[in-house]
Parts: structure tokens; sequence; C-alpha cells
């Protein structure tokens, strides 16, 4: 019995040294939220800077998000993705291999490694999704 505790415990040690966190995911708190921020975008009727609902960590948007994770940041990033890119995921909270296909297709079009984690480098390149007073949806970057 002691052996087979001692090899259990040498095989999770082994994957742990095996799978090491990405650097987005090494450098970065997961989100579990979201927030508001600002956009380059402007609203042609009010003048106004429009904002997009962007996955937070409290409330920085320095942080990532990966396969496995399950939460409500994973929501908004789900929704971003549909509108802004015409993706089909289904939002469901859950970044499981479409959710992880999908950020890394973007991250290859704009340049990025497309290692699928989101993180910082991933929040810079996309476009976020806006809404005006007339519930008009249109795309921008972050400022």
């Amino acid at each position: 019995m002691k052996r087979v505790i001692a090899v259990a415990a040498a095989l999770v040690v082994c994957a742990t040294v095996l799978v090491p966190a990405s650097p987005a995911a090494a450098a970065t708190p997961v989100c579990t939220s979201s927030v508001l921020k600002a956009t380059t975008g402007i609203d042609p009727y009010t003048g106004e800077r429009l904002s997009a609902s962007v996955p937070s960590y409290g409330s920085s948007v320095d942080c990532h998000l990966q396969s496995g994770i399950a939460n409500a940041a994973v929501k908004v990033l789900q929704r971003e993705l549909n509108d802004c890119y015409q993706t089909g995921l289904t939002v469901d909270g859950v970044y499981g291999p479409a959710t992880k296909a999908k950020v890394a297709s973007i991250q290859s079009a704009y340049g990025i490694s497309a290692d699928g984690v989101y993180g910082p480098n991933t929040r810079s390149v996309m476009y976020w999704a806006t809404r005006n007073d007339f519930n008009q949806l249109r795309c921008f970057r972050l400022l």
C-alpha cells in the first residue's frame, strides 16, 4: 500500500513538472468577472466614448483565461467573440476546445503567439462589442 501511495505521489509531481503554465497564465491571475473599459469608438449621436465589457480580475483587465476554466469571465469573452468575430460559440462560460480554437485563430490572424490562452496580448489586439443608445452593435479596440 505504501508503494502505491509513493508511486501516485511521484506521478503527481511529474505531471506538475511536465505541464508548465503558459507565459500568459504564469504572469497574470485568472479572470473572474468583467468591467467596462473605454474603446476607440465614439457614439456618432452623442459624441460620447463607447465602452465594452472586458474579462477582469477585480478591476484589473490584466488577467487570463485558458482551457478548463468555467466562470462569468469566460461567458463575457465568448459573447465578445460571437459579436465581433461571428464565431458561433455556445455562451456557456466553459473555456473548452471550441473557445480555445477561436482564441488561437484570432491570435494567429493578428500575428501573436497562437496558444489559445486569452491574456493581455490577446486583449490588446481584439475588437470589443459596443452598443449605443439605439442598441446598434459596433466593434472597436480598447484604448
